[in-house]
């Protein structure tokens, strides 16, 4: 069961123990001390073998934030990357550029697949890697309008017009999962000009049906 914080403002370490271990879920968990030291901790596998990850002292690391700083773990995983040689290697600017959109894409997907049929989760990802595989090569926090506008008209220009709006809304849904998450400041996607950028789609003409009388 997740944490709460009431629930982690109440936490002790039995009397007799060292330290005692509270799990978060997904990796992040709790190390409550018997010196009443309450510390953050991420457990991952990475090439084969486990690591733990120190994500500092509660509160001065709250609750959202540590949940923050093991979702960027997590993504930088699906990269190939090893959180702990990251911080080592980089400054935490450097770390966040290494955040890009294609890997938030699939946090998001797998995160709501269990929603969907597993035909439409299918569709979703052909999105996530055909119609947004150029914005899937950047930095979360550097994808501006003008990225959206580029892909958008690609999509206009390969005859996938029609599809452009829901994309777009799939777009807009991964920068909100990454505004929450704490992944980036803004949201281009949101209140994007779409029917001002590509051309009015025709209408669809329906045809009278043909009604056969039979005597």
């Amino acid at each position: 069961m997740p944490l709460t914080a009431l629930e982690i403002k109440k936490l002790t370490c039995p009397e007799g123990q060292a330290q005692r271990k509270i799990s978060d879920g997904n990796g992040l968990f709790l190390l409550v001390k018997s010196s009443g030291s309450k510390l953050w901790r991420f457990r991952y596998r990475y090439a084969g073998k486990h690591q733990e990850l120190a994500f500092g002292k509660y509160p001065t690391i709250p609750l959202a934030d540590a949940r923050t700083m093991a979702v960027k773990a997590r993504a930088m995983l699906v990269e190939g990357i090893n959180p702990a040689s990251a911080r080592r290697e980089a400054k935490d600017a450097t770390v966040s550029s290494a955040l890009k959109f294609s890997k938030i894409a699939l946090l998001w997907w797998d995160q709501q697949a269990d929603s969907w049929t597993q035909l439409h989760g299918k569709k979703v990802k052909r999105w996530i890697e055909q119609d947004m595989k150029e914005l899937g090569k950047l930095p979360v926090d550097q994808i501006d309008q003008g990225h959206l506008t580029d892909m958008v008209l690609s999509m206009e220009a390969k005859g996938h017009a029609r599809s452009a709006s829901t994309v777009m809304s799939v777009v807009n849904r991964i920068f909100g999962y990454a505004l929450a998450n704490r992944l980036t400041r803004t949201n281009p996607a949101q209140g994007f000009p779409l029917s001002d950028i590509t051309k009015p789609l025709p209408k669809v003409k329906h045809r009278a049906a043909i009604t056969v009388v039979v005597k």
